[in-house]
């Protein structure tokens, strides 16, 4: 018989205890250690799309706060959103995410300019399925910087390059942005 339950996490407490740059880390460590805790598992499984979302803003601004669901099954919990529709999927391997814009201290201007990816995800464009996602709050479709997602995307070439040294021969695997 499966046990399910839903928590409202507050991450902000745990993830401001570690530097900027750890924060989303200790926020999904936060929910593994809060669901074994209260639902008394040793082992904690975190669904991709609760991890999309803790992860979506970038490892620097997790969510302060989360709803998930947890089911309990043979002593292993399962945890994800309790809803689906939060995470909208766009793109080869990519999210719907409100991105940042390029702001500029010099030019006022460039606070109205298109909004772009985080560091470390790569921009795939403005997808029509994200123009409604999430209320309409979403505007690109950024995917983690990868390689998969880089050959997918077409921002990087993959090819075979024939070696000959002396009288041997081989091939070597060469990934080009």
């Amino acid at each position: 018989m499966a046990d399910e339950k839903t928590f409202i996490i507050n991450l902000r407490r745990e993830f401001s205890k570690k530097p900027i740059y750890r924060r989303a880390k200790k926020a999904v460590t936060a929910v593994k250690e809060y669901i074994s805790k209260h639902l008394k598992v040793k082992e904690v499984k975190i669904a991709n799309d609760l991890n999309m979302k803790i992860w979506e803003r970038g490892r620097r601004h997790p969510p302060p706060k989360i709803k998930v669901k947890a089911i309990v099954k043979e002593g292993i919990a399962y945890v994800q959103l309790p809803d689906h529709s939060n995470i909208v999927p766009c793109g080869s391997g990519g999210v719907c995410s409100w991105g940042q814009r390029d702001v500029t201290w010099w030019n006022p201007l460039s606070l109205f300019n298109k909004r772009y990816c985080r560091q470390g995800q790569i921009y795939l464009g403005q997808p029509p399925e994200c123009d409604g996602a999430n209320g309409g709050a979403t505007e690109v479709c950024c995917a983690p910087q990868t390689e998969e997602t880089l050959l997918s995307a077409g921002m990087a070439m993959k090819a075979v390059v024939p070696l000959l040294y002396k009288d041997r021969y081989g091939t070597m695997e060469v990934t080009v942005k």
